[in-house]
């Protein structure tokens, strides 16, 4: 029994800087701080939702292999259970665990020792009310974060060569869906987004958590890029939305949202 697993590495500081020159390095350092603060979260948020899902499949098939209901497993059924989660790789997610922990200390040591905290309650409220009379960006802003998630999808995930791309254009768009690649970049999709719905739109945002991976869906604004999607050709939609989209070509999102995709579309890749 096989279940798909993706882990990414987060974009390296240098490339972060490399790809917008037109940021002063101190904004750039915070920038890329914040934003691996938040990759960070989803990351963890991302694994443990796949080893949730994973240990579900794997408790279903074990009770359908032995005629009994999922709630009625007891302290009988707990050897057998054990051995045939070894068998089943269960073990190389749970050393998964621990790789990713390791990692996501490491990211959070180099993100506190760059961005020391600040506990002065009345720095905070300068800064705060700073930003409210500032129409400058800021690190933290929603398009900033989106923009150098933009750069990590495009340099790390999807980065497929010419022929490659040309094989997986040329498949029938079903089996193009099973297909690892396209497996890669929905995932990529869940972890950027933190598996929430982006429409604005939506009154079901939380579906991914409460619902499984069938509720949530990643939809192609574009398909140009067919093979070798560009982060910008991809919206993340619940399964309500996605069909309200699909069934109306009803706009849903925010022109503040359209103004950075198109922005995203006209600058370089």
């Amino acid at each position: 029994m096989k279940y798909d697993y993706y882990f990414f590495e987060p974009l390296e500081r240098e490339q972060a800087l490399e790809a917008f020159p037109e940021w002063d390095t101190k904004f750039a350092t915070a920038a890329y701080n914040n934003w691996l603060s938040v990759f960070a979260r989803h990351a963890s948020l991302q694994y443990h939702a796949d080893l949730y899902n994973h240990e579900t499949m794997l408790l279903n098939a074990f009770c359908k292999d032995h005629g009994i209901i999922a709630d009625d497993i007891y302290e009988d059924y707990r050897k057998e259970w054990s051995a045939f989660a070894d068998a089943h790789g269960l073990t190389a997610h749970r050393e998964q665990t621990v790789n990713l922990c390791a990692v996501l200390e490491d990211i959070w040591e180099r993100y506190t020792a760059d961005t020391p905290f600040v506990t002065n309650v009345s720095a905070l409220l300068d800064r705060y009310i700073a930003r409210l009379t500032d129409d400058k960006p800021w690190p933290t802003d929603e398009h900033i974060v989106l923009l150098i998630t933009r750069e990590w999808f495009n340099t790390v995930v999807s980065n497929n060569a010419d022929d490659e791309v040309a094989r997986l254009k040329s498949m029938p768009y079903p089996e193009y869906l099973k297909t690892p690649h396209w497996r890669r970049v929905r995932s990529a999709m869940l972890l950027a987004h933190g598996a929430r719905c982006q429409s604005d739109i939506c009154q079901n945002n939380d579906s991914y958590w409460v619902g499984g991976e069938s509720r949530i869906h990643v939809h192609h604004a574009t398909y140009k890029n067919r093979g070798n999607e560009r982060f910008e050709d991809l919206r993340l939609l619940c399964d309500q939305c996605h069909k309200k989209w699909h069934d109306t070509k009803e706009d849903i999102f925010s022109d503040y949202m359209n103004g950075v995709y198109k922005y995203m579309q006209a600058v370089k890749p």
